[in-house]
């Protein structure tokens, strides 16, 4: 082993003189300290020329801090040239490659020099810029903060169950109605479970439903004609019951003319009618759209979800008044109830033609008068 003495200088190299190739023997002795201290000054000599002459790294417009990574090279080769030195501040730099063996860690130091005119930053499994321990600017974590705070928004899974009601009474018929049917709606039991990705959403829709017709005369004073043997018909009106009654199949499929006759259990057939339609297609169509509407949606909270629902029942609102505005709504009530006006109707015209209401336009028999055999 050479003394101090007797070991030769290592000449001065300039920023331009390619720096030697590292020494990655592991004898196991250690070096002389006060040769390792020489020679690593030389080297934060040779790479503060090295680094003067690189501004900034590849793929960056940031300046590298050389004083982080001189002073982190300094410490490297120290603790390459030591081996009692820890070893955990050569990972901080970033600079060294380590070997597990059953006895130590043995690092592999690679002088920062050639790590950065040599090494591609692929190679080592990291930008170059990371070297340097003075890195002010801010990362692109706050990106991928705002991905994980996007991720955080569970989507909605939603099961509506529609729960009719149809009662009599509720609002009264307006002033040129024989009838109306009514309806309005709530959400009920609702129970919102957080699962993974998503909440689950259950709920009732209670759908209350209320009809109701006039009684006796219509809108306008008509006279209710509740069967051909009505005795409101005479011979002299049944012509004008028949027509008042016969559905006019050019206005909604069937809508009776009624100026001055109206049939009120027809009347509350074609309600009842109206009734099944908003428990029915219509409701189905209203639970579809609030569930349309919660599907589309996420939320981070129950209390979010919960925030949602007003806004879910104000389009299933709309969904289910465009059906009951549309021609084919009322259409559809009249031409179930045509064939039963058409039918009353034709039974009327049918008796008044052949004189069944002519009463008391002819002499009563007299009982007394003789019979013959």
């Amino acid at each position: 082993m050479r003394t101090n003495a007797q070991r030769p200088k290592a000449p001065q190299q300039t920023a331009s003189t390619k720096a030697p190739a590292p020494d990655r023997s592991h004898s196991g002795k250690h070096s002389d300290p006060d040769s390792t201290l020489q020679s690593t000054a030389t080297e934060v000599t040779r790479l503060s020329h090295d680094l003067a002459g690189i501004p900034v790294s590849p793929g960056s417009n940031r300046p590298i801090s050389t004083a982080g990574s001189a002073s982190s090279a300094l410490r490297g080769n120290a603790a390459a040239r030591q081996p009692g030195l820890k070893s955990a501040s050569l990972h901080h730099v970033g600079s060294a490659r380590t070997i597990e063996n059953s006895n130590r860690r043995l690092v592999q130091r690679i002088p920062i020099a050639q790590l950065i005119t040599r090494a591609p930053a692929d190679e080592l499994g990291f930008d170059v810029e990371q070297a340097g321990e003075e890195n002010t600017e801010p990362e692109e974590q706050s990106i991928s903060g705002l991905e994980d705070e996007l991720s955080s928004l569970d989507s909605i899974s939603s099961t509506i169950t529609l729960v009719p009601t149809v009662t009599p009474g509720g609002a009264a018929p307006g002033a040129t109605e024989f009838g109306v049917t009514g309806s309005r709606a709530s959400l009920s039991s609702i129970v919102i479970t957080p699962g993974t990705g998503s909440f689950a959403l259950t709920a009732n829709l209670d759908l209350m439903i209320t009809w109701q017709v006039r009684s006796g005369t219509g809108p306008s004073g008509q006279i209710d004609i509740a069967s051909v043997n009505d005795g409101d018909i005479t011979d002299s009106n049944y012509p004008t019951v028949a027509s008042d009654l016969t559905p006019d199949m050019s206005s909604d499929n069937g809508r009776p003319p009624r100026t001055m006759f109206w049939a009120e259990d027809l009347t509350e057939r074609h309600e009842l009618f109206h009734t099944r339609q908003r428990s029915g297609p219509f409701g189905a169509a209203r639970v579809s759209a609030i569930k349309t509407f919660l599907d589309g949606r996420t939320a981070s909270s129950a209390a979010e979800v919960r925030a949602l629902l007003p806004a879910a029942l104000t389009e299933g609102q709309r969904v289910f008044n465009a059906l009951i505005a549309a021609p084919a709504g009322e259409g559809d009530a009249y031409a179930d109830g045509a064939p039963l006006y058409q039918a009353r109707a034709d039974a009327i015209t049918a008796k008044g033609d052949r004189g069944g209401y002519l009463v008391g336009d002819f002499p009563l028999p007299d009982p007394n008068a003789p019979r013959f055999a």
